[in-house]
């Protein structure tokens, strides 16, 4: 198979019939949508296949597909750990979460805060969310359009890149609602398993030995252990023993815990993974699903870690296909670029090194030899006496060479890890399959975009607008039914039209947020990285509710405020230099955010919960903690009474007269 260099008008061609298949999906379900039950959460009629693949999709996005086998490329199978943390956590999310969130029949996951401990817990859980995933959207669409830009050679420019793929995702969530978000994210699924498939036998035909190269090249150099590092990883690895270490990301006995206390947290915490829960038909339906997304998961990321050391094997093999950045300057201990005295270091983005570009980089000194701090002096020591393409062995440090392979690895930069597989798919794929596997990277952001968009006008409609009567009156009113002004109710086509008029709000607004994005680069990943330490300590309220009576609203949300300043202050204080002296413990890895998050908000709630008080009696937690009555079934006149309707009696009602009262409503 032949290099094909860059995309083609073909790949082009591809793109924009995927984007225009994505637009159609949502004018198919446009029909369907007369009532904000539909539109937030499909009629709770959809079946367990596609909301598993829709679950797998929304986890992993643009980000994960080519960062996966980023770090496979790294780390190679200790990449394993990553599904394995996920069956982890099966038996409490299907055991406890799914038959209290589906069962309660909720459409906001944080409307179990206010059953659970009081509205202003429900609020603040729902502020947080909304907060943290509106400044989200605006990263979701810029960094992988960034990295596929980069790394393939889009010529199409970054701010229309931005706002295609944000008007297109937001057009038909605003069309189709969850049920548009679904199946778009079924297509993606598919495509997503089909590229892998697709990669895996394209390398395996360019490579002298196929699968059976890859495999040595990844034993050789280190990558073929589940719970050994890599031979020659970074520095931070070297001279350490395989014990405990606080400082290193794949140690397991860090890891693991850190990934399952994440994916649960996105399971149980996060509005936009937890509301396709509440689309299925029922219990059963819903835990099917979700049985369906640990072993797509599992399948995908299993799969994606093989490509990563397919093109560990490529690009070892035929080091002249990277990227020139990918070595150039790359110091072997910190795999970031080096520096030297009075020269400016190269910019990763606004930098490339190429035949164009090296001869004012030399003539500034900014390039240097591999093996010494010197600058190069002349473009032969980088082309080759004859030659005028850039040899990368001549800009790369590579290290010792291993028995049987012939030449040792090539270093590269850290950051171009996320770059390998995009750069792959548009130089070595077929026309026509390259636009296809491109467009569904770009898809998978918009996939991350539509749940967003979908789940914070949910949230807003919900958790916010349903509470407030000043606004209930005016939906009311664009109603056909009479009396309904009267009733002060808000009507469900009401919300319907206000939940699309946010979806359009909040995509625009996410719209231009990328663009600022694209100017302030670090300060969002900054933002970002402190904003997703907000997760554990939401999960750990939400959890403590579900398996003990103890903990009331008070202490909930000073457990929950106290856990995310905890969290910020692990976060902030080991990875940025200037506030190392705010954490006295020693180093460790930003990863123990949530891992040392998650138990101290549980403990602040849980302690919190004997100066408090009981607050709320048995009767009233029936159905929403772990031994009190049947999970996700409510005692009917704690139900009522909430509603307003009677109030409760002074006597409690038993297990078992509630058990009777189920009976009775069966028969009917």
């Amino acid at each position: 198979m032949s290099p094909l260099i860059g995309l083609v008008v073909l790949d082009y061609v591809v793109l924009l019939f995927y984007l225009a298949g994505l637009l159609a999906i949502g004018y198919l379900f446009s029909r369907r949508q007369h009532d904000s039950q539909e539109f937030f959460l499909a009629g709770r009629s959809m079946g367990w296949l596609p909301v598993g693949l829709s679950l797998m999709a929304t986890l992993l996005s643009a980000l994960s597909y080519t960062g996966i086998p980023g770090q496979g490329y790294e780390v190679g199978m200790r990449c394993l750990l990553m599904p394995l943390s996920i069956w982890l956590i099966l038996p409490v999310i299907h055991l406890l979460v799914i038959p209290i969130y589906r069962g309660l029949e909720l459409t906001s996951i944080y409307e179990y805060l206010e059953m659970r401990y009081d509205a202003r817990v429900r609020l603040l859980g729902s502020g947080v969310f909304v907060v943290w995933r509106l400044l989200w959207l605006g990263g979701v669409l810029y960094a992988p359009c960034k990295a596929l830009a980069i790394a393939t050679g889009l010529t199409i420019p970054m701010p229309v890149l931005l706002l295609v793929l944000g008007v297109v995702s937001t057009i038909y969530t605003f069309l189709g609602g969850m049920r548009a978000v679904i199946w778009t994210d079924v297509v993606q699924a598919v495509i997503m398993f089909g590229g892998v498939i697709f990669i895996t036998l394209s390398v395996w035909s360019q490579l002298d030995g196929g699968s059976q190269r890859v495999w040595t090249i990844a034993e050789t150099l280190g990558r073929s252990e589940v719970l050994e590092p890599p031979v020659e990883q970074a520095s931070a690895l070297a001279n350490k023993s395989q014990g405990f270490d606080w400082t290193q990301k794949w140690n397991p006995w860090g890891f693991i815990p850190h990934f399952a206390l994440a994916m649960f947290s996105f399971y149980i915490a996060d509005q936009i993974t937890a509301q396709r829960f509440l689309t299925t038909k029922n219990v059963a339906s819903a835990r099917w699903s979700f049985l369906l997304n640990c072993v797509a998961v599992s399948v995908l990321m299993s799969a994606l870690t093989y490509v990563g050391m397919c093109m560990l094997a490529f690009y070892f093999d035929n080091p002249n296909e990277m990227d020139a950045k990918w070595v150039a300057n790359v110091d072997p201990v910190t795999r970031k670029t080096r520096e030297v005295d009075g020269a400016k270091a190269l910019d990763w983005h606004d930098d490339p090194v190429n035949s164009e570009t090296l001869p004012e980089l030399i003539e500034n000194g900014r390039l240097l030899r591999p093996n010494r701090n010197t600058p190069i002096t002349s473009p032969e020591q980088v082309t080759g006496e004859n030659g005028t393409e850039i040899q990368i062995e001549n800009l790369a440090i590579r290290r010792p060479r291993k028995t049987p392979l012939d030449h040792g690895e090539f270093v590269v930069n850290l950051k171009s890890i996320d770059e390998l597989m995009p750069r792959y798919i548009s130089r070595h794929l077929p026309m026509g399959v390259a636009g296809l596997l491109l467009a569904a990277l770009l898809a998978a952001s918009m996939s991350s975009m539509d749940s967003g968009l979908n789940s914070i006008s949910t949230l807003v409609v919900t958790d916010f607008y349903r509470k407030s009567s000043w606004a209930k009156q005016p939906v009311a009113k664009t109603s056909n039914e009479v009396g309904k002004e009267k009733s002060n109710v808000a009507s469900t086509d009401g919300e319907l039209a206000f939940g699309r008029k946010l979806v359009i709000v909040v995509g625009v607004s996410a719209t231009l947020f990328s663009f600022l994005v694209s100017q302030i680069g670090d300060i969002f990943s900054i933002m970002i990285g402190v904003i997703n330490t907000f997760g554990g300590p939401l999960a750990a309220v939400i959890f403590l509710g579900m398996i003990t009576r103890r903990g009331g609203g008070l202490s909930a949300m000073i457990a929950m405020i106290f856990g995310m300043w905890f969290s910020i202050w692990i976060y902030a204080s080991n990875k940025y230099e200037a506030l190392e002296i705010l954490w006295p413990f020693g180093p460790i890895h930003e990863m123990w955010t949530i891992t040392l998050g998650f138990p101290v908000t549980l403990a602040v709630c849980w302690l919190g919960g004997f100066i408090e008080g009981q607050v709320k009696s048995k009767q009233q937690l029936e159905g929403l903690v772990w031994g009190i009555g049947s999970l996700g079934k409510r005692n009917a006149k704690v139900v009522a009474a909430e509603a307003g309707e009677s109030k409760p009696d002074d006597e409690e009602m038993t297990i078992s007269e509630f058990s009777f009262l189920e009976e009775a409503d069966d028969e009917k």
